[in-house]
């Protein structure tokens, strides 16, 4: 009887990262590898602990793992779409960047044996540029056996990507589905009235000539953000400054130089690539009050943060922000992220930030 198993180093509870390991026929496959620490995966006889590796999208819980396992393993292929092998760099510090090209593009919905009897087909997941899902087939002369992996999945469509596409999945029967269900168990408004929802409450602290602080992860959100900020109408024609941490900003260059490879299905967000403002820092007792980082045609219009500077309080207005629901709570919460300070010139700034906020910290008043 062929065996088919997964055991999971990695499931995504608290911040643990995802990272399966699953195995049809003699085949083992590694599913992603979001594991801080990696040494779960290593053994005392030195060798690999999969015979391939497939990433399906490039935030960190998913991929941060990958780095330490490409230096612990050279010789273990990892793949992921091509998007992605240009987005997971990001994951790491910029000295590590030059040693982090070892992720193999592979096609869209186009099958690829990677070993006799055992292959691959990846399908648009949604959810953030180049996350795949993964259809995984074995082969034997008797019959053949599949699985089916999600990784994160977005269905409806966002300024980014285009939702899973369903149709195209219709038929097909695997026999084992691994699905992501961070927020199956709720139903979210459309989203375009989630995004008219968050831009009210933007409106409402402005008015207030409050700060607001967004935080958001390095890829996917932060830059879905600015393009909703520039487009929206209540924003259009607004002088309204834009702060950007510095990741963030790096995932916008990475975006810009993928125009070619996202979804063209709304143009409008994502013209062609523009000549790239320098970055330029100001002195650390300067304020911000410095030209925007893009040029009016670019869907990414920001002011990049110094890296001199440290945000360790609580902005006047925090609105945590996730993935599937961009209001995710109606009231301002404490802050404990490490973000770059920023003395502004004037008073309604918009923060946008590469972190998390803390669940566990009190509501404020």
């Amino acid at each position: 009887m062929t065996e088919l198993r997964c055991l999971p180093y990695g499931v995504g509870h608290a911040d643990e990262g995802v990272c399966l390991l699953v195995q049809l026929g003699p085949y083992r496959v590694l599913l992603d590898c979001g594991l801080a620490d990696i040494t779960p995966l290593l053994s005392e006889s030195q060798t690999p602990p999969a015979d391939l590796v497939l990433c399906s999208h490039a935030h960190a819980d998913h991929a941060r793992g990958l780095l330490a396992l490409h230096q612990a393993f050279p010789q273990l292929p990892i793949y992921g779409s091509e998007v992605t092998t240009q987005l997971l760099p990001l994951n790491w510090r910029s000295s590590d960047r030059q040693s982090a090209s070892f992720c193999r593009a592979l096609p869209w919905r186009s099958p690829v044996e990677f070993q006799e009897g055992l292959s691959a087909e990846l399908f648009p997941a949604g959810h953030l540029p180049g996350a795949v899902a993964v259809l995984l087939t074995y082969t034997t002369p008797l019959r053949s056996y599949s699985l089916f992996y999600t990784g994160d999945f977005l269905l409806s469509n966002s300024r980014l990507v285009e939702g899973l596409p369903l149709e195209e999945l219709r038929g097909l029967k695997p026999d084992v589905l691994i699905v992501e269900g961070t927020y199956g168990t709720a139903r979210h408004p459309h989203r375009r009235q989630q995004e008219n929802r968050f831009v009210d409450r933007l409106q409402q602290a402005i008015a207030n000539q409050q700060s607001i602080l967004l935080p958001t992860p390095t890829l996917g959100l932060g830059q879905e953000l600015l393009m909703l900020l520039r487009s929206h109408h209540h924003f259009t024609g607004r002088d309204i400054p834009i702060w950007v941490d510095g990741t963030v900003a790096d995932g916008c260059d990475s975006y810009l130089e993928l125009t070619a490879l996202l979804p063209q299905r709304r143009p409008e967000f994502c013209p062609p690539p523009t000549p790239v403002l320098g970055r330029s820092h100001p002195p650390q007792s300067a304020s911000l009050a410095h030209q925007p980082r893009r040029d009016q045609r670019c869907p990414f219009r920001y002011h990049p943060l110094p890296c001199n500077h440290r945000l360790d309080g609580a902005a006047d207005a925090l609105l945590p922000v996730q993935q599937q629901s961009l209001v995710a709570a109606a009231t301002p919460i404490g802050w404990s992220g490490q973000f770059d300070r920023v003395e502004c010139a004037t008073t309604d700034p918009i923060v946008i930030g590469a972190a998390n906020p803390d669940p566990t910290q009190a509501i404020r008043g």
